[in-house]
């Protein structure tokens, strides 16, 4: 696959689950962003729960994976950059088609009381996204911000067809952290 798809699988996949997650709560009544989690919108008992599951958030985090092994041999080989998208694609991709295939129960029983076996496998992934994905864009982005000074990693860019692809990696990985401080903080 060459940087373009690699890019475009990427794009895709995110853009996928933005749309899930909008549409999912325009289709759950008085359903709440704020106070609510994205997993409620798919839950076991909701209507359009199973169409969200297998046709958005299932492929996305398909795409999200794809993308994540995929870009690795656009960047320079180090261990901070090869761990970062590893964990970013299994953390994050392979998380969220986890997640699509063990639904959380009704309301997502936050309480665990009496909780279903896919209960306890969404919860458990969910508490491994949260706790590795951001730690994982972290290091992708100190990573890069160490290199972008190095000759080694401008030579890589100027023999690059797309040098723009590594910018925009960059500057995703840096407003994913961004967002995901912000939302920890006020939220």
């Amino acid at each position: 696959m060459n940087n373009k798809q690699t890019y475009w699988t990427g794009i895709i996949g995110i853009i996928l689950f933005a749309v899930a997650a909008v549409v999912g709560g325009m289709l759950v009544p008085d359903y709440d962003p704020i106070s609510q989690l994205i997993s409620e919108s798919y839950a076991v008992d909701t209507e359009y729960g199973i169409y969200l599951r297998f046709l958005a958030y299932l492929p996305s985090g398909l795409l999200i994976a794809w993308f994540c092994f995929s870009a690795r041999k656009y960047f320079p080989r180090t261990r901070g950059l090869n761990a970062g998208f590893l964990g970013v694609g299994i953390f994050y991709g392979l998380a969220t088609v986890m997640v699509a295939l063990f639904p959380c129960d009704a309301g997502c029983n936050k309480e665990l009381i009496d909780p279903s076996i896919s209960q306890l496998i969404h919860s458990l992934v969910g508490l491994l996204t949260y706790l590795f994905v951001p730690i994982c864009l972290m290091i992708i982005g100190w990573e890069l911000n160490k290199l972008e000074g190095d000759k080694a990693f401008q030579s890589v860019f100027s023999r690059s067809r797309n040098p723009d692809f590594r910018t925009r990696v960059a500057f995703a990985c840096h407003a994913a952290i961004g967002l995901c401080w912000a939302y920890s903080t006020y939220c």
